[in-house]
């Protein structure tokens, strides 16, 4: 099975305001402790026109249901990898989303472009689930929480936005 998610969001923050807070470890570290969900950072690096970042998360088991946690032998994790690189007059990067202990993978990208009130992000993901029966019950566990963290993670730009812009 496979489902498409596709979101857009306006942001306060420009390109610019978005590739120089990702560059610094503690906004990092902010963004990771606004989900609420343990994320720890797993690599964080920094280049002249690109930042890649690394998080890892602990699955919680009610996202799934019972009758995949009941043969699983632990808490599955998600591990996200994204590198955000200058393109055009904005920013893109790939987004990643390997499921260890599922066999789940998330893969696409955002593109953030410039508005005249900072800029708009276009984020395009597919989720792929290869579980015969109950492959649809995994993806409505999954791509829900997903949506979320991109919706944090979206109000969580807009604190990087310079005041009185």
């Amino acid at each position: 099975m496979a489902e498409r998610i596709q979101r857009s969001y306006e942001l306060l923050c420009s390109p610019d305001e978005l590739l120089a807070g990702l560059a610094q470890p503690e906004v990092v570290q902010r963004r990771s402790d606004a989900d609420g969900l343990g994320t720890r950072i797993v690599t964080h690096e920094v280049s002249d026109d690109a930042v890649r970042i690394v998080v890892s998360t602990e699955v919680p088991l009610g996202w799934l249901p019972s009758a995949i946690t009941s043969r699983l032998g632990g808490s599955p994790t998600v591990e996200r990898m994204e590198e955000w690189m200058r393109y055009q007059d904005g920013l893109r990067t790939p987004l990643v989303f390997e499921f260890a202990g599922l066999p789940v993978t998330c893969r696409g990208n955002a593109v953030l472009k410039p508005t005249r009130t900072g800029s708009r992000m276009d984020c395009d993901l597919t989720i792929q689930v290869d579980v015969p029966l109950f492959g649809g019950a995994v993806e409505r566990g999954v791509a829900p929480r997903i949506v979320t963290a991109l919706d944090a993670e979206a109000a969580f730009y807009g604190t990087l936005s310079t005041p009185g812009r």
